[in-house]
Parts: structure tokens; sequence; C-alpha cells
């Protein structure tokens, strides 16, 4: 059921009165928040369709590098790992980027790297930010591209005729920048680690760094963990 669904069943005398309308608020972004979980699902699977679709493309290569580097003892990953609070095997990916013994990643998150996808699912808009966000002003619904975007001009709207909340709302300063605070703090927060176990002129290292730091492959950061022949 969408919003304009809801809304359309809503009675005229529940929609006139602004006694109501906190209770409305509340209904609204309940609406939404079930929406957004439903779109975090479609989006994540997707995510990971594309993750894999590309990881076979990229397998070959991947294969043909491991094969060349074996043989002159460079860099072999052995075993490598994307987690939070799911974790994905991340082995081949890695291997892939190998160039002349070295593997150089940027300081930025991996997700967007071929084979990798966002481990969250997550939209970074809260229901509240949805409704009292001012980003889609002047839109039309003909160029709202996302559901996020429809949503937040849908409840903009219904919100400004019950004459509370809407992009316009004297209260809506402080209320953004509260939602804004939290959302920083959620993303800080989350833990996304990529460890790499990889093999170096036969000895082994493991190495585990955030999502968002550089990968230097060999580095002296990692920790030894003995010779090729018996880890």
């Amino acid at each position: 059921e969408t919003i304009e669904e809801w809304m359309g069943h809503s009675s005229p005398s529940l929609m006139d009165s602004k006694s109501d309308a906190s209770n409305i608020h509340k209904t609204i972004s309940a609406k939404i928040r079930t929406n957004q979980k439903e779109w975090r699902l479609l989006s994540s699977s997707k995510a990971k369709r594309d993750a894999e679709q590309q990881l076979c493309m990229i397998t070959p290569v991947a294969n043909m590098k491991r094969q060349r580097e074996e043989s002159i003892n460079g860099l072999v990953i052995l075993k490598a790992t994307y987690a939070s609070n799911v974790s994905l095997d991340v082995t081949q990916q890695l291997q892939f980027w190998v160039e002349n013994s070295r593997l150089y990643l940027p300081p930025s998150s991996k997700k967007g790297l071929m084979g990798f996808y966002d481990l969250s699912g997550r939209d970074n808009h809260t229901p509240d930010q949805l409704i009292m966000s001012k980003v889609n002003r002047g839109k039309t619904d003909s160029n709202l591209s996302s559901l996020s975007d429809r949503l937040t001009c849908t409840m903009n709207t219904w919100l400004s005729r019950l004459g509370v909340g809407g992009e316009d709302a004297p209260h809506q300063g402080n209320y953004n920048q509260k939602d804004n605070r939290s959302s920083d703090n959620d993303d800080s927060g989350e833990s996304v680690i990529l460890t790499v176990r990889y093999k170096y002129k036969e000895r082994v290292f493991e190495l585990s760094i955030r999502d968002d730091d550089v990968l230097e492959l060999p580095s002296s950061d990692a920790t030894i963990l003995g010779p090729s022949d018996r880890v």
C-alpha cells in the first residue's frame, strides 16, 4: 500500500482535524518505515546479484593473476573477507586488483568495487527526515526518481494542507539538525572490516583494516603468520 493510497482511504474528518495531526504524523512515519524496510531488502538483493555477476566476470582474470603470482612467489590472496553484520568473501575480488605483486586500494569505502556491495543494505534517511526534507523543493512527481523523493513530496504536500509539518514548518530547522547528527553518528559507528590473509615471498601474512582505510599489500603493518608451507 502506497502513501497516496492510504491518504485516499483516510476519512475527510480525520484529514481536516489539526488535533489529529500528531497521530497522522506517527501513522505516516510507521508506514514510511515499513516501506523503507521493503525498499532496503529489494535494493540489497539487487546489489548482491550485481556483485555476483561482476565476480563471475572478473574470476577468469583473477585466476590468471593468481597463477602468475604463484609462479614468481609474488602476492597471492589466500583469504579475504569484507564483514559487518554479514560477511562477504572477496578473495577473488582482491586478487583481480593485484598488479606486479602489489595491491593498492585508495582510502575510501570498498563497497563500490567490482564484486563488492554495501553490506548495510540501508537507506541513510530516517522516516522523519523523509517528511521534513527540503531537498525536493520545486520538484514535480514526474521527475522524482527515487522512492524517498516521492514519499517526501507527498508527505510535505499533505502535512502542509493540515497546517503542520511540511517543508516550511517553523520547528523544522532544529528537527533536521537533530536527525542529521543522529545520521552522522550512525554512519561513523558502523563497523565494516576488510581482513586479508595473503602469501608473499613464501611467507603468510594477515592484515585487517576499516572499510575507508587504504589497503596496500604487501604491508609492513601485517602480522606474520609463518612460512607458507606450514600455515
